[in-house]
């Protein structure tokens, strides 16, 4: 991560322990190509991989992984990353980094006591995954619940900013399809009605729908249960939006004039809520757009079923339904290069100090953590899975909650 007082998203590592001398550890990352659902996301660029290289470390990067995100090869091997086609090296590797979690068969091949580093997808997350990471003590770390303090949870935050512009745009290309809309253009026509937008949420999604939105000359309404976070949203956008407590009558009113709608409501209980019901849905006009940015967490709309970026669509009561969890993906190159900005100092950091030294001075990145040493840390993750756990604390005595 850059360090310069402007950058939003910087977490707490002491300044010292990236004075330290040379790293020497020859410290192995791998960074693996993705295969599901259609991800072309990659965690680190190549001038992030220049920086570990340049500090004595290794950094492996499978053939390809970066190329649908717009960083080919060359652009790895030049910044002195090591070319491979060999999976089974990769997953040798002492950290190993993904965007979608390792499956079962690359689990088996991993490092014992390797540090692994991905998204969890929580809704999703199973006993035997858990058990799998276990049985080779793997330490793990999620990206959805690393924690900074400039920004709660980062790599989120980035994301969220990305999705929330990009809904906008995504919804816009498909109400304007014949097929797929009502061949309806999204902006400001003078002499016609502005199209209506409805956004389910107030958190960073919804903040940056509004702004394309109203920037397209939308009508912008918005629902949340918490009062506070709608006060702030409208403030913002100095009252030219319309906010809503959550109520089933009045949105379902105001859903049947609306042209889109997009359900961002997430919460840390791994399950969104059910705020939009089939019958609310069976009000909306024909060819209008319903984009359910919570589908990770099961998503906010009852008649919601996750789809992918290729095939990304479905329609049902005639509304459009665009359900990709890894919504970020469609422009991977920039998302990429966010992912990487936040993470590239603290790979720093735990090239020269170890894991260990690493969640020792950086209590935001500790919260990430689920797995330790094949031990499961996550309260969370344990009530909902009925697994015992142990605090990270016990394992690290120098740990304090920030």
């Amino acid at each position: 991560m850059i360090h310069d007082e402007n950058v939003k998203y910087r977490f707490a590592t002491e300044t010292l322990m990236l004075k330290n001398t040379k790293n020497k550890n020859n410290v192995v990352f791998g960074i693996l190509k993705e295969y599901r659902h259609d991800e072309h996301r990659i965690p680190l660029t190549p001038s992030a991989v220049k920086k570990l290289v340049d500090d004595g470390n290794v950094v492996l990067v499978q053939k390809g992984a970066g190329n649908a995100a717009g960083f080919n090869d060359t652009s790895f091997s030049e910044a002195g990353a090591l070319i491979t086609d060999s999976k089974e090296e990769i997953l040798n590797s002492d950290v190993l980094l993904k965007i979608f979690p390792p499956e079962k068969e690359e689990i088996e091949m991993m490092k014992n006591n390797a540090v692994l580093l991905s998204s969890l997808c929580l809704h999703q997350t199973q006993k035997s995954y858990l058990q799998h990471l276990s049985s080779k003590r793997i330490t793990a770390i999620s990206y959805e619940l690393i924690q900074g303090k400039e920004t709660h949870f980062p790599l989120l935050y980035a994301m969220s900013e990305i999705v929330g512009q990009l809904v906008v745009l995504i919804a816009a290309s498909y109400l304007c399809d014949s097929k797929w809309g009502c061949s309806t253009l999204t902006g400001a026509i003078a002499g016609l009605p502005p199209i209506d937008v409805v956004v389910i949420g107030s958190g960073t999604v919804a903040l940056n729908v509004c702004r394309v939105a109203l920037g397209l000359g939308c009508r912008v309404s918005v629902f949340d249960t918490l009062t506070d976070r709608l006060r702030k949203l409208s403030n913002t956008f100095n009252n030219n939006i319309f906010t809503y407590m959550y109520d089933q009558d009045v949105l379902t009113k105001l859903l049947t004039d609306t042209e889109i709608l997009v359900c961002a409501k997430h919460t840390s209980d791994f399950r969104s809520p059910l705020l939009v019901k089939e019958s609310m849905v069976q009000q909306m006009k024909d060819g209008s757009v319903l984009v359910d940015v919570s589908i990770d967490q099961g998503g906010c709309c009852e008649t919601s079923i996750m789809t992918t970026h290729s095939s990304p669509v479905f329609s049902k009561y005639g509304v459009t339904h665009y359900c990709v969890p890894n919504i970020a993906s469609k422009v991977s190159h920039t998302a990429s290069m966010s992912i990487s900005n936040i993470l590239v100092n603290e790979m720093l950091c735990l090239g020269r100090n170890g894991i260990n030294g690493l969640l020792q001075f950086n209590d935001g990145f500790a919260k990430g953590v689920y797995m330790y040493n094949g031990k499961l840390t996550n309260r969370k993750i344990g009530d909902m899975l009925a697994l015992p756990y142990k605090p990270l604390e016990l394992f690290l005595p120098s740990f304090h909650d920030s």
